[in-house]
């Protein structure tokens, strides 16, 4: 039988975009997002989502803040990745994902 962690890493991995990755560690998982106009290979964007619910974002990997208009624009529901909440954790996954996109530029992180 599957696990709710390996459902949830593969429904998130094959609804993921192009030039975009996840991997697991022990706390959640780590979506990034190449960037695609330099020769060597880059993480512009990412998105951590815990298993726990919690979510972090990051820009050219510093921590985009949680009074940033970012998290105004997506519903983050803190929802831990259990058996029963599998659909909602990869929802919710999915579109902080589809919402990171639309920064087409630096959101100004120092």
């Amino acid at each position: 039988m599957i696990s709710d962690v390996d459902e949830a890493f593969q429904k998130i991995k094959a609804a993921l975009p192009k030039y975009h990755v996840i991997v697991r560690d022990a706390s959640g998982f780590k979506i990034g997002m190449y960037a695609t106009t330099t020769k060597h290979l880059l993480v512009q964007r990412s998105v951590y989502m815990k298993f726990n619910g919690e979510v972090d974002v990051g820009i050219h990997g510093k921590d985009l803040p949680k009074t940033h208009d970012f998290w105004r624009k997506v519903k983050t529901i803190r929802t831990p990745l259990l058996p029963h909440t599998v659909d909602d954790f990869v929802s919710n996954a999915i579109s902080i994902v589809s919402e990171l996109r639309q920064f087409a530029i630096c959101t100004g992180i120092t």
